[in-house]
């Protein structure tokens, strides 16, 4: 049994990935006291950054697998306002109530400006309050910024099953609004959950397409399945060597295999990477390219991926009334209530599972097409690692250095594990909802050095009314989309 150094496990090999060497970790410290005592032994201090996306296992090691008596002093550092991942613990308020930890609060704002700290303080749920915290040399006017609400009422909002044309209708109602107030702020850095838009002007809009056209949750199943069959390790791969990271790079290849013996194969390195930074060829193609090749070696992820994928697709070929019921789709039978009308023995219930099965149909056919090209993933991680200059950024990509003036569009694009309301509405009971939407807002909100603006288009009074008292004491301004179209370029 060893450590693979990949995300994957691989059973056939008996290694185990990232993920699950926590696990392990976890269970050695549980079984063998031992364990914590050389720990505990070996080290005065252990001090965990960021540790919000800190995984649970190694938070519960640190504090209940030390011996009870030992002196090692356990430091976390980080905000439980920033943990915007499933996979860290969030915050440690309940061992902070067991008296495990004890919380020291950190007031000081040395990043935002006066009113931009202002306005994050109503967003906190956790009862702190921060102030300005002037750097060296720095003057109180120079932290002088401002914070400004801009919205429009559009009525009655699509969600996530309403038809296409209603969706496109309040995309481009969205954008009108966003182009309008991005002509009236120039060098604002747009900060979104998502947008097709992004996908077209960054160059992975077929990408981002297909997963659209099956999912709802787009970019969690873009990444999800990106990881599954290795274009994450092709792009880690790729961007180690744009950077020069060569040792990273050469440790990798040896695991698959890679004869590293001359300066020739030295010259085959720079000859395959340069194919795959320049490629114009499909995802497919590619993959192949990099097994032959030895660049990685298939994970069990990748073969249970293209098992099912084959399957599926064989199953399909074979059921008859699935090719029926494509035929009445094709030739205009494209909802329920019309596909009865051409067959009025098909139910909604069967109507639903044709549906379901024909888009993992396309999108299978499409994901390992000749149109996505390698290209495109490296586009869009590029984009989400924000290795690009780009006037757009997703909200979950959002925490580093700051940005001089921030737009945060408060919209979910019918991605329903998140609803901006919740922050505003009164009346929402869910906490564990309003929670993480609190944190994802007041990560992108906290990003801004200067100035602020949030966008959002309203659906109801009540809403509207809710929303402003949410930004009273700030500036605001209601935009009728109607009287602003859309700039020549």
């Amino acid at each position: 049994m060893r450590y693979n150094e990949t995300r994957y496990n691989n059973f056939k090999e008996l290694s185990f990935g990232h993920d699950e060497l926590l696990h392990i970790a976890s269970l050695l410290f549980k079984n063998h006291e031992l364990l914590g005592k050389i720990v505990s032994d070996k080290f005065d201090f252990i001090l965990i950054d960021e540790y919000q996306d800190t995984n649970e296992k190694i938070v519960d090691i640190f504090l209940n697998s030390l011996p009870k008596n030992n002196k090692t002093t356990i430091g976390f550092f980080g905000d439980s306002m920033q943990g915007i991942y499933d996979d860290g613990i969030g915050d440690v308020e309940q061992e902070i109530k067991e008296k495990k930890l004890v919380k020291i609060e950190k007031e000081d704002n040395f990043r935002c400006s006066n009113k931009v700290i202002d306005f994050i303080n109503t967003i906190r749920n956790d009862g702190l309050k921060q102030e300005l915290a002037l750097k060296d040399l720095e003057m109180d006017d120079d932290r002088n910024g401002n914070v400004k609400l801009y919205y429009s009422v559009y009525g009655e909002k699509p969600n996530v099953f309403s038809s296409v044309e209603d969706k496109n209708k309040y995309f481009d109602a969205l954008n009108k609004l966003i182009v309008q107030i991005s002509t009236d702020n120039p060098g604002v850095k747009k900060l979104m959950l998502t947008n097709k838009s992004i996908s077209t002007e960054l160059n992975f809009s077929i990408l981002y397409q297909i997963f659209n056209d099956r999912y709802t949750e787009v970019k969690e199943e873009i990444e999800k399945t990106l990881e599954r069959i290795q274009l994450i390790e092709l792009y880690e791969l790729s961007s180690a060597y744009k950077n020069k990271n060569y040792n990273f790079v050469v440790a990798k290849l040896k695991k698959c295999g890679f004869e590293l013996k001359s300066v020739r194969d030295k010259v085959r390195i720079k000859r395959l990477f340069d194919a795959l930074l320049n490629s114009v060829q499909s995802i497919n193609r590619i993959l192949e390219f990099a097994f032959n090749n030895k660049l990685i070696s298939k994970s069990d992820s990748y073969k249970q991926y293209i098992h099912n994928k084959n399957t599926f697709l064989e199953d399909l070929k074979s059921n008859e009334r699935f090719k029926q019921l494509e035929a009445l789709y094709i030739t205009g039978g494209n909802t329920s209530v019309r596909m009865l009308e051409k067959d009025a023995t098909v139910s909604e219930e069967e109507f639903i599972e044709f549906d379901k099965n024909r888009k993992k149909k396309n999108f299978y056919n499409e994901l390992f097409s000749e149109k996505l090209k390698f290209s495109e993933v490296l586009n869009y991680y590029n984009y989400i690692d924000e290795n690009i200059i780009s006037d757009y950024i997703t909200m979950h990509k959002t925490k580093g250095s700051g940005i001089e003036n921030v737009m945060v569009v408060m919209d979910e694009y019918f991605w329903n594990k998140y609803n901006f309301k919740s922050i505003y509405d009164v009346g929402e009971n869910d906490l564990m909802k309003k929670s993480k939407n609190q944190k994802l807002f007041y990560v992108a909100c906290s990003r801004t050095i200067k100035n602020l603006i949030c966008v959002r288009l309203v659906s109801e009074e009540e809403e509207e009314k809710q929303l402003l008292d949410f930004f009273k004491g700030f500036e605001i301004e209601k935009i009728n989309i109607n009287d602003h179209p859309h700039p020549k370029k």
